[in-house]
């Protein structure tokens, strides 16, 4: 009986410990952290923060970006002067992978990404070197200089004394980034090139890149979705402007539109739930005169679409920043 409560009772702590986010507090305009029963994790502090991915967050204080666990412990001191340094950032055997920007002109517009590796202390262990490297496994890491592949151990020595034209010639194998647990699924239709321009068709199911099936449903709406494997749950839409949370078996676990109202696919088309949570858009746009006037609420919630918290701004992923240009 007792090691029944002990695996209950680890089961319950590892849940909470997982559907953690950021969010922005409307009050105090700072980022916090919280969890999926709206407890604070950590109270709002920082002007800016990432989703947290890999169990890591990234923030800015004083116009420079450090790194902080889910719990809201610095990892990394705010020290980097771009967010995209830390695009890749996670734990691995103590070490933390991080991009340094070599600009190659005067307006910043042409630049050389350069791999190297902090620890956990905030010291540069492997010096920014690196056209690429893959995070630590084992206590090895596959690094790339002038396009010939080598190894190195978690005090930057190299594991061969000659470096090698293909990854393949190198017995260890490695994988370059982590696997989203989201994954990005096509209309069946689609795929095979009979949807019609109109979004009035029934979706016959969702395939992976390898044209495999993932699952089918009845609900209207044929394009890209992303599907989270963990948590089985994805985001389609109805006529573009009716929201359901689904799982792979294509039942409706909730019906969104009742709960957030105006939800619209395209402002959606990006939703993934990211570390057990997720974070819905509402756009509002109107004119003042000839100018725009674009007003986005948004909204975190759980995988049975209750609402966890209303925010008037939201958080991204860092990748995303970066795709962006944001150097």
């Amino acid at each position: 009986m007792k090691k029944i409560k002990i695996s209950l009772l680890f089961l319950v702590l590892n849940v909470s410990i997982f559907s953690q986010t950021t969010f922005y507090d409307n009050n105090t305009k700072k980022f916090g952290i919280i969890d999926k029963t709206q407890k604070i994790i950590m109270s709002p502090k920082y002007d800016y923060m990432s989703q947290i991915s890999e169990g890591c967050a990234v923030y800015k204080e004083n116009g420079k970006y450090g790194l902080l666990d889910k719990t809201g412990k610095t990892i990394l001191k705010p020290i980097f002067n771009n967010p995209c340094s830390l695009k890749y950032a996670k734990v691995c055997d103590g070490l933390i992978r991080v991009v340094d920007f070599e600009y190659l002109d005067s307006d910043s517009s042409s630049y050389n990404e350069k791999y190297g590796f902090y620890n956990i202390n905030g010291i540069l262990k492997i010096k920014c070197i690196y056209s690429l490297a893959s995070d630590f496994q084992n206590g090895k890491a596959l690094v790339i200089q002038n396009n010939k592949y080598n190894v190195i151990n978690i005090n930057g020595d190299l594991a061969y004394n000659k470096w090698f034209d293909d990854e393949n010639e190198i017995k260890e194998k490695f994988t370059w980034y982590s696997k989203d647990e989201n994954i990005q699924l096509l209309s069946y239709e689609y795929r095979n090139g009979t949807m019609s321009d109109k979004y009035d068709k029934v979706t016959k199911g969702y395939v992976d890149e390898k044209k495999e099936m993932i699952f089918s449903t009845n609900i209207n709406y044929g394009n890209v979705i992303n599907y989270n494997k963990k948590l089985d749950r994805a985001l389609v839409f109805e006529n573009e402007k009716f929201a359901y949370l689904i799982n792979q078996k294509g039942e409706i676990i909730s019906k969104l539109n009742e709960k957030i109202p105006d939800l619209f696919w395209s402002d959606n088309l990006n939703f993934r739930f990211v570390n057990g949570l997720g974070q819905l858009s509402v756009v509002k746009r109107s004119f003042e005169g000839e100018e725009e006037k674009i007003d986005i609420t948004y909204y975190l919630i759980d995988v049975n679409g209750n609402i966890i918290k209303k925010m008037n701004n939201g958080s991204s992923e860092i990748i995303s920043e970066c795709d962006y240009g944001n150097r």
